[in-house]
């Protein structure tokens, strides 16, 4: 009965981790299987959730599984405003400097945040990509991006996006027009074209069954079970593939780490200007700065 009570407990604080009966930690507890609990009482209304996203503490994947949005369109459609990309905090952006050092040369595995940005950076894609022996993506990952593709190959004016009004502090949902339509069309293109380039790696099959937490997860789980470090661009995912003794890091770290390893000029100035013109993620313009 103990047993059965304490269970019950932990499932409790972790769909409601804001009510009545709180923990203090959950220790042994997956923070992934955390995240589907906290989300799945309350598809219906994610406007927490999406405020949860643009702290950094909730991965943009897990808000568009709950919304049943493929993960690829809410990154391209800004669903929570800019990409929280980089960590503000300086002991963790100096472990993913390091991080992103050591991965030289080697294997990494990619989560599709990171095919977001580094898309918007053509000229230092392949610079970027070339820094690794392979880059793998997750099948999920790409079926995702397909997805995607797929629902922006419909008519303009039959496409919804998913995006966030600030002055409401809400998400809401809005037929694209034709420009947005042409606009998002090139970048799932884009973002297609550049993940096809890249070593397609498949998961084992698991008893549980697949959902859409698979589009981000998927790479989360790959980097797990090869070893390897994990580039997202994504804090949140991040902070749960280090919970997980994953070693990872962003494309903003991986930069820095070239330039510094003097295999690449210092193009960050240029750069953070090049994103931030895009609407897409603000990036810091010197390495002593840290921004979302």
């Amino acid at each position: 009965m103990l047993a059965r009570f304490q269970a019950e407990l932990q499932s409790y604080a972790q769909q409601y981790p804001d009510g009545p009966v709180q923990m203090t930690g959950l220790q042994g507890a997956d923070p992934t299987q955390v995240i589907r609990a906290q989300l799945t009482p309350h598809a219906g209304s994610l406007d927490r959730a999406a405020e949860l996203v643009r702290a950094g503490k909730l991965p943009l994947g897990a808000l568009a599984a709950a919304a049943s949005q493929p993960y690829a369109s809410m990154l391209i459609e800004q669903s929570c405003g800019p990409l929280y990309a980089v960590s503000a905090d300086h002991d963790v952006l100096a472990r993913e400097l390091a991080a992103a050092t050591a991965a030289i040369n080697g294997e990494v595995v990619a989560e599709a945040s990171t095919l977001a940005v580094i898309t918007l950076l053509p000229e230092r894609a392949p610079t970027l990509l070339s820094a690794f022996t392979a880059v793998r993506l997750p099948r999920p990952a790409l079926a995702d991006i397909e997805v995607a593709w797929s629902e922006l190959t419909r008519a303009p004016g039959s496409s919804y996006a998913v995006s966030y009004d600030p002055e409401h502090d809400v998400l809401v949902s809005q037929v694209i027009s034709l420009t947005e339509h042409q606009q998002l069309y090139r970048r799932i293109t884009e973002i297609d074209k550049i993940a096809r380039t890249l070593v397609l790696t498949d998961l084992a099959e698991t008893a549980s069954p697949p959902d859409g937490h698979q589009a981000w997860l998927a790479a989360v789980d790959l980097a797990a079970k090869q070893k390897l470090p994990l580039w997202s661009d994504d804090v949140a995912i991040r902070s749960i593939a280090a919970g997980k003794g994953i070693a990872t890091f962003g494309t903003w770290a991986m930069l820095t780490a070239l330039i510094e390893a003097d295999l690449i000029p210092d193009t960050r100035t240029a750069d953070a200007l090049a994103l931030a013109s895009e609407g897409v993620i603000k990036l810091p313009t010197d390495n002593r700065e840290g921004s979302a």
